[in-house]
């Protein structure tokens, strides 16, 4: 029961939310007759249950389209090219693009994997569904409401995924709405895997089919990921005889992020060794060219990271070409986008899962379908990633439970606005840096501002950081800490701010629920007008 209780205060907010919706819901039926099949009304709020079930009765709609959502992990914004510059390295995704709904600014909601692909699968973010390393164990998944379990129990889809995590029980909990779940999947293994589902099902039910793969991940390149998957290789004993000498930390890294061999080894075929030089790894990859700037390790990495995503654009075209044969993708709604990008050194870092940075947080989102995703256009308006389940709802005709933080973007389609701002969350916990700190992160982004907080629990200290995006897009000058002429900042982003603030400030809304905030003062708010400094 005590491992429940981080989470129990947003718990109790939704199934309040949830309570209060079912009630109103119900009177109508207390009060007068009421067609048991009356439809819900599109993008209203309707109570489900844990499993998916509606509360009260809602109508199928005639149409229940197809939903293919194709996530490539670790898939950096600028892989794509959205223009002609030809700076991407994914000529399929890139033509694809060209010919379907490009959004221009999607974000992540956190910067690793289980937390963003969580948000993704609940319309939550990171701090409701609490799905993060850093809380363990999260809480149950029981007691969260995934939008995979509505289309299935509710509106009487075939859920399926595909997904390139390990199998182990956090995912195998977190992916518990599909009614089929393969973990360990790679696209590699697409012609293998996907006949056998698509031929077994049954063709009467519309499906949501989820793909998930890690072959854009580290270690980079496509040599790194053969098939079947690297299990067992050797490095040579004289590298072998290295990990037991003290090697160089940016040594171990480029090794680890670039050799499946040398990774396997740094992880299983060094007996009392790992926790030696794993905690150096980390420790450099949070913050070594920081420490010890290298001008050549991070345009490195990025190479050998491009190298493999261009590998991996290759299949890509292959699995889509065979979603086409096996007569998926007709009349279905398909996404392509990623969970979180990846660090070469932009802000000292390298990897993910420590920062929110653009380069970690900024994703591809690509959408091809019915009307209206059936001619190309490029949306500018900023959307977020777990927009996209909330999105096929209110496009389907389908009602979203209340709370969620996801929303649709339908209406941003063909407006000229600057679209959401959005928050992302991070929690690092102590084992993803070499000073063992714990840390809770929020930013909150818009198309011009970004503003993120940083408590670092172990001294207690705060950190604000305000980047111009129109001036300053690789987030190099912190606006906080440079004296400058004063700034305007918008009236919704300095709302959208105090939001963030709230996630590190207030115990209500925590996302680092087992921890106190902080001692250092809330800041005092930005004035809607003027950022005075």
């Amino acid at each position: 029961m005590g491992t429940l209780l981080p989470g129990l205060p947003r718990m109790l907010r939704r199934a309040s939310a949830l309570l209060l919706v079912a009630i109103v819901a119900w009177l109508p039926l207390a009060c007068g007759p009421e067609d048991p099949l009356a439809p819900a009304l599109p993008g209203g709020p309707v109570a489900y249950d844990a499993d998916g079930r509606s509360l009260r009765p809602v109508a199928r709609p005639a149409r229940r389209p197809n939903l293919i959502v194709i996530l490539i992990d670790t898939l950096r914004a600028d892989a794509l090219s959205l223009d002609a510059s030809g700076r991407g390295v994914m000529p399929e995704l890139s033509a694809r693009a060209a010919r379907a709904t490009a959004f221009e600014n999607a974000v992540a909601p956190a910067s690793w994997t289980m937390p963003s692909v969580a948000s993704l699968l609940t319309g939550l973010l990171p701090g409701e569904h609490l799905q993060s390393s850093a809380v363990v164990p999260p809480p149950s998944t029981a007691a969260l409401t995934y939008l995979p379990e509505i289309l299935a129990a509710t509106y009487g889809y075939d859920t399926a995924a595909f997904v390139g995590l390990p199998s182990n029980e956090g995912p195998r909990a977190m992916f518990s709405g599909f009614d089929k779940l393969e973990l360990g999947f790679q696209l590699q293994a697409a012609p293998e895997r996907l006949p056998g589902w698509a031929n077994a099902r049954n063709k009467d039910q519309p499906f949501f089919l989820l793909l998930h793969t890690y072959e854009a991940h580290d270690p980079y390149g496509a040599a790194n990921h053969p098939n079947p998957p690297l299990r067992g290789a050797q490095i040579s004993p004289e590298e072998l005889a290295q990990l037991g000498q003290d090697p160089d930390p940016a040594y171990l890294t480029r090794r680890l992020l670039t050799d499946g061999r040398f990774k396997n080894a740094l992880r299983d075929r060094a007996p009392g060794r790992r926790d030696y030089w794993m905690p150096k790894v980390v420790g450099f990859m949070y913050d070594g060219l920081r420490r010890e700037p290298d001008p050549n390790l991070g345009p490195e990495l990025h190479a050998a990271y491009r190298a493999g995503v261009s590998w991996v654009d290759g299949l890509l075209a292959r699995t889509l070409t065979q979603l086409e044969g096996l007569g998926l993708t007709k009349d279905a709604l398909l996404v392509i986008s990623s969970d979180h990008g990846e660090a070469f050194g932009e802000h000292g870092e390298l990897q993910h899962q420590r920062w929110l940075y653009d380069e970690l947080l900024r994703i591809p989102l690509v959408i091809q379908g019915p009307a209206p995703f059936d001619r190309p256009r490029r949306v500018r308006a900023q959307v977020a990633f777990h927009d996209v389940l909330p999105t096929f709802f209110d496009w389907a005709g389908f009602a979203l439970p209340a709370g969620l933080d996801g929303r649709s973007f339908l209406s941003e389609l063909d407006a000229d606005g600057p679209g959401r701002n959005v928050l992302s969350e991070e929690v690092r916990p102590p084992q993803m840096t070499e000073g063992r700190s714990h840390a809770a992160l929020v930013s909150a982004r818009s198309l011009a501002w970004k503003y993120i907080l940083t408590h670092e629990t172990k001294d207690d200290s705060v950190l604000e950081e305000l980047y111009d995006l129109g001036q300053d897009p690789a987030e190099q000058k912190n606006l906080l800490l440079v004296a400058t002429t004063p700034v305007t900042l918008p009236a919704d982003f300095v709302s959208v701010v105090e939001q963030a603030r709230d996630r590190i400030y207030d115990p209500a809304r925590r996302i680092l629920p087992s921890t106190a905030p902080p001692a250092t003062p809330r800041p005092a708010p930005f004035t809607a007008s003027t950022l005075a400094r």
